[in-house]
């Protein structure tokens, strides 16, 4: 009866799924390889679809495992996207000349922004040497003295006619270094200031008079005189400026007709231009070093241009991957230098941030790194929300000091942002992150699995030859490429799936290569791939072997031989550091009469969790169905996992909890030679499990270490036959029949496999078979409910 649930050797076998039609080369040498996306055909329409739509708000979340290629594929196909987009706008930080603190951002087609800073390198060379040698030209010197000419010739006249009025008034006339003077004569000779303190009273007040009456007499000439002296110099400024000004336009000439179709570059050229003319004296003095150093260069500063993005060399759309998502490598920020013991800055230490870079294009995140940097996220959402970016001092973002800063105008941003992350981080943002569904509303969702079918298998092949070949790795053999399968399903969890987790296909591949290397083989073979992935589980499984020593050391009590009454070996599964491997431990069960129901030990110390609970419940739901429709149940079961001191969750113990307590109850021995996973429904049917290799195989394990004796094996849920993919040695063994494996799909088909006697059905007398498992069950709930009622009790 149980060899009809027992799984064959050749069942057990890897399905071809398209092995054979796929795989008709000798080496993946002799195809073409490519780096495309394998398997993954809804994410590719989700990212297609993201990337044609251009409304705000359809940024692109990419989730999925990582290792599934997911940065990779991200980068290829928005660079094929990019190719038909326009080149980015370059942008330019310049001095405002209105405001110091707020620079101008003006925006340049492609490869104009760094044309524009050339030319006024240029400008400012040509300002430098031309205004200088200008200033310092014979017809300069020819026009300013025909100025001063005709000045000094008036000015002459004027003074001459000051100096008869004050001789005949007995002074002299005298320009000074403050305007002008008149000074007393004796004997047609200047008096000196000690001549005049020696002088009476009377002669001092008469020279005192003499003057006051001169001044009267003078006031129409000097104001005369001031007058030439204002239009003199306005006549000097007037001609510096003129000539100045013929300079200016003169070297800034081609400007215009390079710039003309931005009224935002022609401002601020014409700003430069009155700037250079209101400073014409620093430009002048420059190259005699009549100007200090510092007056140059704070004004010459001021004529730099700022190329904060640059896409002269590009001829599509930029595609930048930000492989530090820090709030400053993603917005940008100020710089600043100590002087004098405060911070200084100004508009050329404006620094951009990834997403100015990638501004017209795309810009691809990993999520994790960017949640773990304070304020970026939210500095990227702002950035999504507003449409333009707004580069600051991280200072002012902190609010740690007050310093002074600038404020760079907002430049407009048209950025499509994609992160990259798993599902959970998705989940978690969607839920209780501001914004985030409203700004990410594409969700390219990578599978972790694709069908095992011919196409796919040749997919993995072509992808296999493409990373061999740029990466001058060995060139697999088919059967190892068939071993790669092999070990891809495996990953997977199914014979019938392949993983899409490519990474650890590289990896096994790369060391396949050195085992080929080792061995001198020209091309990658089966033998070389199964060492690798051996040599790899060596590697990672220190835990699972400390783990085994334990059961050698009987510090783990489990028996695998004989029977016992309310015991089963269950199966678990432990994951550390990506390493999987199964551990069996004992389930124990003890019933006995009373009220309580089932007492589920791992609940009552809260080492469980809400689904384990829900597996007991379910039990009792099933105990109480399938035995106790015309009894009233007078039972109090305790369930236990015995030495298991970690916390508890899941139901894939459930079959073996029900085995056990059943057991308890029928007191009928059970094999302790077979371990049991399975989840239980209320109706008895027996559902998938995860993890089922490394269950079967971790039982084998301790089963091999006290010897196979032909009666050991496990028992699972028919549904998990297509998800089994095992090590050859357990395989040579089931061929062998020195292990088993049971695949069942309700309860009742594992009873005799356990129990050795039918589980039994019910009779329409209401009675189960006598001598079955069931009616043994029965009989100790009947004899329960008589304890119960006893008037001894």
């Amino acid at each position: 009866m149980t060899k009809e649930f027992e799984l064959s050797y050749r069942r057990l076998l890897s399905i071809d799924n398209g092995y054979k039609r796929a795989l008709k080369f000798k080496t993946t040498e002799d195809i073409e390889g490519s780096d495309q996306l394998v398997g993954q055909e809804s994410a590719e329409r989700a990212m297609k679809f993201g990337i044609s739509i251009k409304e705000k708000g359809y940024n692109i979340y990419i989730s999925g495992e990582s290792g599934s290629s997911k940065t990779r594929y991200a980068k290829m196909i928005l660079k094929e996207a990019a190719k038909y987009c326009r080149p980015a706008d370059d942008w330019c930080y310049v001095y405002n000349f209105d405001n110091k603190y707020e620079p101008v951002a003006l925006r340049f087609k492609n490869g104009y922004g760094k044309m524009f800073k050339e030319d006024m390198e240029h400008l400012l060379k040509d300002a430098v040497k031309k205004i200088p040698d200008v200033f310092e030209s014979e017809e300069y010197e020819r026009q300013k003295a025909l100025i001063l000419e005709g000045y000094n010739k008036i000015k002459s006249q004027l003074v001459e006619k000051l100096n008869e009025i004050a001789e005949s008034n007995n002074l002299s006339f005298r320009v000074t270094s403050t305007g002008f003077a008149f000074v007393p004569l004796k004997g047609g000779k200047p008096v000196n200031e000690r001549e005049y303190d020696d002088m009476d009273i009377s002669e001092k007040e008469k020279i005192l008079k003499n003057i006051s009456e001169v001044r009267t007499k003078s006031i129409d000439i000097l104001k005369k005189l001031k007058t030439l002296e204002r239009k003199t110099d306005e006549n000097v400024k007037k001609l510096d400026s003129d000539i100045g000004r013929y300079i200016i336009e003169n070297i800034t000439a081609n400007f215009t007709g390079k710039y003309n179709s931005d009224e935002e570059i022609l401002n601020y050229i014409e700003s430069v231009k009155k700037d250079m003319l209101d400073n014409l004296s620093v430009f002048i003095n420059s190259e005699d070093g009549s100007s200090s150093d510092k007056d140059a260069s704070e004004l010459f500063l001021k004529y730099g241009i700022n190329l904060i993005v640059d896409n002269s060399d590009t001829k599509c759309a930029p595609v930048i991957f930000e492989a530090n998502p820090t709030y400053n490598n993603l917005i940008g920020s100020i710089e600043y230098e100590s002087r004098s013991g405060t911070l200084a800055t100004n508009f050329m230490m404006i620094r951009p941030g990834s997403i100015l870079k990638a501004n017209g294009g795309y810009l691809i995140i990993e999520v994790e790194d960017l949640l773990n940097n304070y304020q970026a996220l939210s500095g990227v959402k702002r950035v999504l929300n507003t449409g333009e970016i707004a580069i600051e001092g991280l200072r002012s973002q902190l609010d740690l000091i007050t310093i002074t800063t600038m404020k760079p105008q907002p430049i407009p941003v048209d950025v499509k942002i994609i992160l990259i992350g798993s599902e959970y981080l998705y989940q978690l943002l969607y839920e209780y992150g501001n914004d985030f569904k409203n700004l990410f509303k594409i969700k390219v969702a990578f599978d972790t699995e694709m069908e095992k079918n011919e196409t796919n298998i040749y997919k993995v092949a072509q992808f296999i030859s493409n990373y061999c070949s740029q990466n001058k790795k060995k060139h697999l053999e088919n059967g190892a490429v068939t071993a790669v399968i092999d070990y891809s399903s495996r990953i997977a969890g199914s014979s019938r799936k392949i993983s899409t987790c490519f990474e650890k296909i590289v990896d096994i591949i790369n060391e396949a290569d050195i085992w080929a290397s080792i061995s001198k083989n020209r091309y990658i073979r089966n033998s070389d791939i199964k060492k690798a992935v051996e040599e790899k589980n060596k590697r990672d499984s220190l835990i699972e072997e400390k783990m085994l020593s334990q059961y050698s050391d009987k510090k783990i009590i489990i028996d695998i031989n004989g029977k016992a009454v309310g015991q089963v070996n269950g199966l678990s599964v432990i994951e550390i550091g990506g390493y999987s491997f199964g551990k069996p431990y004992r389930i124990t069960a003890s019933t006995y009469t009373g009220k309580s129901g089932i007492i589920n030990i791992e609940r009552e110390v809260k080492m469980s969790g809400n689904i384990h609970n829900k597996g007991v419940m379910i039990i009792s739901g099933y105990i109480g169905s399938e035995y106790a429709r015309n009894i009233p149940l007078s039972l109090t079961a305790h369930i236990c996992f015995e030495q298991l001191y970690g916390f508890i969750d899941g139901d894939s113990a459930s079959v073996a909890e029900l085995y056990a307590i059943l057991s308890s109850i029928s007191r009928i021995p059970l094999k302790q030679s077979i371990a049991v996973t399975g989840s239980l429904n209320q109706m008895g049917q027996v559902q998938p499990v995860g993890g089922i290799n490394e269950k079967i195989e971790g039982f084998y394990k301790v089963c091999l270490m006290e010897g196979l004796n032909g009666n050991q094996g496990v028992i699972i849920p028919y549904q998990n036959i297509d998800d089994i993919i095992l090590d050859d040695r357990v395989l040579n063994d089931i061929k062998n029949g020195l292990f088993h494996i049971y695949a069942i799909k309700d309860v009742k088909d594992g009873i005799e496999i356990m129990a050795g006697v039918p589980a039994g059905e019910r009779r329409s007398s209401g009675e189960f078979e006598r001598g079955t498992f069931n009616f043994y069950v029965d009989k100790g709930l009947r004899d329960f409910i008589r304890n119960f009622n006893s008037p001894d009790l």
